[in-house]
């Protein structure tokens, strides 16, 4: 093969080669005769199963809760951080994300412009300002990678690489897991790998026995929210295989309030089931107690809410990042706690709510005291891509999975009442599995007539 021959062949498989216009016909024929057959099939073909295996491993990677001996970093934020030339240029191609990501960042800035402006008057915790600021990014880069890995991987795969790593770093170190090792270690992993193997296998009878069957596993083991939304999954799914024939052209609004009304019903249906001790009789007990302290399960089970409540009345615009809680923060929560017939008195709310850093034990709470207004509209954006993420899929059905249902309704309840430590992961990897694919979406609709 002479020297021009060798050129184009290079030209070829990188893609750049372009036939003249004035002899196409023979140029094709001489691309013919330096590419023996199948040797770019080939080429691609392995090109390809590099990249599905480097994006595997990048999910891999930033779901692995592996904690660096540097202050404030871990496996996750350097990850996202080595991997941002290439998740970052995937954003543009899912519908929401760079909305997601500006609204981040807008909020990390007013949250430093806050503690800036309080300066004077509070005193900051530096530390926590910058692990604030590290976990905004973990999360945004974690979106960002699942969103990546699903133009190389089907989506199954990319759930259940996740929940591996997940699992693989449960840790083992806390009283909380001494205590209970199901509902504060592997409940969430577990539910995740075995959600996704069934997603894989494909039958949505097989999707369902599998949520019925971590129901009642995590019913047995006292761990009652993750029941109920196993529970509401299971419904959920099973509806929608029976309205398999219904129209595609309606909003997803309608859907939204009809999985709020079904998750409202699956609400007291669980809780009957915990008063009436099915679900043994120490959370039976445990939840009688909070019911006849508070006058609801939730409200009983979440006291901290009362306390974000309170603290947003009375200081709408937030505090800022790293931000020290005062001592009339910490009464007037307190008060409001009281006022629910939970005692505050108790060392909890002292050192963990409000030691060295406001921390209210919900994404809103959190973020809202350390972003301020900002956070709130971040909070906002987050609620409305995940229900409309939901609604979408059990709309159309399309991409639609137990574990995509289980996420949405984890991602919502950590939302309002988990902290955004912990929620944070679990939202980006719903986020990163069910924001709309553009170009998959601009070709369902040509192919469906226009209509999607």
């Amino acid at each position: 093969m002479d020297v021009v021959d060798r050129a184009r062949l290079e030209e070829l498989v990188s893609g750049s080669a372009t036939p003249p216009k004035h002899a196409e016909h023979s140029y094709d024929e001489r691309v013919t005769s330096l590419v023996r057959p199948g040797a770019e099939t080939r080429l691609f073909t392995r090109c390809a199963e590099v990249e599905r295996l480097a994006a595997l491993a990048a999910v891999l990677l930033v779901f692995l809760r592996i904690d660096l001996p540097l202050a404030h970093l871990d496996v996750t934020i350097l990850g996202v951080v080595a991997l941002a030339p290439v998740w970052l240029g995937s954003l543009s191609r899912y519908e929401g994300a760079r909305i997601l990501v500006v609204a981040c960042a807008a909020a990390l800035s007013a949250g430093l412009v806050l503690a800036l402006v309080y300066s004077p008057v509070r005193n900051t915790n530096t530390a926590e300002a910058i692990q604030t600021s590290i976990e905004l990014a973990s999360f945004v880069g974690t979106m960002g990678v699942v969103l990546w890995a699903r133009t190389h991987v089907p989506a199954h795969q990319v759930a259940l690489v996740a929940g591996i790593g997940m699992l693989v770093t449960v840790s083992h170190s806390s009283g909380l897991y001494a205590s209970n090792p199901w509902r504060f270690g592997y409940s969430i992993p577990v539910t995740i790998v075995v959600l996704a193997i069934a997603w894989w296998i494909g039958s949505r009878w097989f999707e369902i026995v599998c949520l019925l069957t971590l129901a009642l596993v995590s019913g047995m083991n006292d761990a009652r929210s993750n029941f109920a939304m196993l529970l509401l999954a299971a419904i959920l799914l099973g509806w929608r295989m029976r309205a398999e024939s219904a129209s595609r052209r309606a909003s997803w609004l309608p859907m939204a309030m009809l999985v709020g009304t079904v998750a409202w019903s699956v609400y007291h249906l669980v809780q009957t089931l915990i008063l009436d001790g099915y679900l043994g009789q120490v959370t039976q007990q445990r939840s009688a107690e909070q019911i006849d302290a508070s006058g609801s399960l939730i409200v009983g089970g979440r006291p901290e809410l009362a306390a974000a409540v309170a603290l947003i009345r009375d200081h709408p615009g937030g505090f800022g990042l790293g931000a020290i809680p005062r001592l009339d923060e910490i009464l007037t929560a307190k008060a409001a706690m009281a006022s629910i017939n939970y005692d505050p008195d108790n060392g909890y709310v002292e050192r963990y709510m409000f030691g060295d850093h406001f921390e209210l034990h919900s994404v809103f709470g959190d973020l809202w005291a350390s972003l301020g207004v900002a956070g709130l509209v971040l909070v906002a954006i987050l609620v409305a891509l995940s229900v409309k993420g939901m609604a979408l899929s059990l709309r159309t059905g399309h991409g639609l999975s137990a574990i995509v249902i289980y996420l949405a309704i984890r991602a919502l309840w950590g939302i309002a009442f988990s902290p955004f430590a912990a929620a944070a992961t679990l939202i980006a990897l719903f986020l990163g599995l069910v924001l709309v694919d553009r170009r998959s979406h601009e070709h369902q609709s040509a192919s469906n007539g226009g209509t999607t």
